[in-house]
Parts: structure tokens; sequence; C-alpha cells
């Protein structure tokens, strides 16, 4: 079984939706094979469209779960901008929202982030409420 399953990225967007008031959880979610970007919120028109993340990283041990919960947020970010100020960029509305949900506002991963991260996995698997079925 992948470590981050769609099931278990629905499940962070679908509390990030409690926090928020919004219904991303109702968008489509794809996993692709990408290698250079973590993840992606598409929008069409000024309308949600669907989050794309990269099995390549999801997938990798060495990809913390703080990684990946902060790059679910991340473009659930861009997903709240859109709908909340009907902006589609880094800017500082987009970082408003990362504040609000917890993310990191910054619009780069960074490797150094991740291994400090790393070394507080169990604390960090233990505080996220996920339990696979």
């Amino acid at each position: 079984m992948a470590k981050w399953p769609e099931s278990r990225i629905r499940f962070e967007i679908a509390r990030l939706d409690k926090i928020t008031g919004l219904n991303g959880q109702s968008l489509e979610i794809k996993i692709g094979k990408g290698k250079c970007t973590l993840g992606q919120f598409e929008s069409a028109g000024g309308e949600p469209l669907r989050f794309r993340f990269s099995a390549f990283f999801f997938e990798n041990d060495d990809f913390s779960y703080a990684a990946a919960i902060d790059t679910i947020r991340h473009e659930y970010a861009h997903y709240m901008d859109l709908v909340l100020y009907g902006h589609h960029s880094h800017g500082y509305t987009w970082r408003r929202c990362c504040i609000r949900i917890g993310a990191r506002p910054e619009r780069f991963y960074r490797k150094e982030w991740n291994e400090k991260k790393r070394s507080q996995e169990k604390r960090i698997i233990e505080n996220w409420k996920y339990k696979p079925k």
C-alpha cells in the first residue's frame, strides 16, 4: 500500500474543510509521477478543478509526514485563496491562508526542513488523527 494513498490525503483535506468551512474534499485528487513538483492545485476559468500530488515523493520513505502534510496544506491554501479572494499565486492572501491552516507560507520545499522534521516523525504521526481503515 502507498505511504500516502488518496484516502489519507483526502482525510487531511476534509480536516481543513472543517477549519475553513470550504469544500475542498469534493475536488478530484490525482496522484502523478512527477519528480519536480510535490503538489499542485489546478483551476480553470476561476473555478477549482483538482489537486495533484507526486507519487515520487508521497510514496518515498524519506519524505517525512510533516513534509507531506505541509504539501497538502500548501495546495489547499491555493484552493482557499482562489475561493475566498479570487487569487492563484504565492501572494499576500495565499500566505494568510497558509498561516490560518498551519502551512508554512513558503513557495518552495526545503530538503533541510524535511530532514529536521524526520527527527520529530513519531510525535507528528501520533498527533495526527488519521487511522487507515
